[in-house]
């Protein structure tokens, strides 16, 4: 590979905090708590069937939503590849770069066209 796969990893990830700063809470407090439950297990690199600690889990949420204040009003950062700057929803862009090295990347909008 002729880039950063850790720079280009990070990048994607502040995207999706910006994204998930901006429109987590967009479901309803149920539907929010229990997505938030499962991105808890993902970060944390949790099996389906761990028992979760409610006290971590609730000091996650809390700096996860206090995190999310500080980058809301951020744009979306470019993806670099290959020197090449790309638009994080140009994702046929992308990915005609990434196809040579076995990658593929995903970008869409949510519900009610939300980025």
């Amino acid at each position: 590979m002729s880039f950063e796969l850790t720079d280009l990893c990070d990048t994607v990830k502040r995207n999706c905090d910006i994204a998930n700063a901006n429109h987590a809470a967009d479901s309803t407090l149920c539907v929010y708590l229990l997505k938030m439950r499962e991105y808890y297990r993902w970060d944390q690199g949790l099996r389906f069937d761990a028992a979760l600690d409610e006290n971590s889990l609730g000091r996650w949420l809390r700096a996860q939503e206090e995190y999310w204040e500080t980058i809301e009003t951020e744009p979306f950062r470019p993806l670099v590849v290959d020197n090449y700057r790309f638009d994080p929803f140009d994702a046929a862009s992308v990915n005609s770069v990434l196809a040579g090295n076995g990658l593929v990347y995903s970008a869409g909008f949510g519900i009610r066209g939300a980025a």
